[in-house]
């Protein structure tokens, strides 16, 4: 960070201490005024408003859900009173470099994107692990375990690494697993 400024993507962000600084230097003595206008314990909105002889130049709203990144699990509501402010800062037109958004909310939102990702990619881990071995994956394990001299002590190893009691129980990615393992083409 040089200057208050955060590169992001290759894009410069002010971050909302920067835009109040300078907002400050100018007008020392204009007001900030936020505003809570929901907290239901999952969801935080606030308001935000810059006076300057008192007159509302402009407002800025910010919207942050409980949890969903690291600064969110502790300090929502702080989060999004920073966020609302900034916005309104910025749409008074301090340091905006062309961005809205500061800093701060980009790096939160990537954060969130991150988790959401996360999440998803765990969710599909979940569901291949739960999706069962096709017919064809049965088939080739079964023929080839019968065409082995060996096969019921394979069975028996497959069975025991797995923790299943019937070839059947197979995931199909574990399936996918022990077909790889045994060199047999599916």
């Amino acid at each position: 960070m040089a200057d208050g400024f955060i590169n992001i993507h290759g894009k410069q962000y002010a971050t909302v201490a920067h835009r109040l600084q300078q907002f400050r230097t100018l007008y020392p003595a204009a007001q900030i005024i936020t505003e809570l206008t929901a907290d239901d314990g999952k969801k935080v909105i606030m308001r935000s408003e810059i006076r300057i002889d008192g007159i509302t130049i402009a407002t800025g709203w910010a919207e942050e859900v409980r949890g969903s990144s690291n600064i969110n699990k502790t300090s929502a509501l702080e989060n999004c009173e920073t966020s609302a402010i900034g916005r309104a800062l910025a749409i008074a037109g301090f340091d905006t470099s062309g961005h809205i958004c500061s800093a701060d909310e980009v790096s939160v939102a990537i954060e969130r994107q991150k988790n959401e990702a996360n999440t998803a990619i765990k969710t599909l881990d979940k569901m291949a692990k739960k999706a069962k071995l096709t017919k064809k994956q049965q088939k080739a394990l079964e023929n080839h375990l019968d065409e082995c001299t060996d096969g019921d002590i394979k069975l028996q190893k497959v069975l025991a690494f797995y923790k299943i009691d019937n070839l059947s129980e197979l995931s199909k990615q574990d399936a996918e697993q022990a077909l790889t393992k045994l060199e047999i083409t599916a």
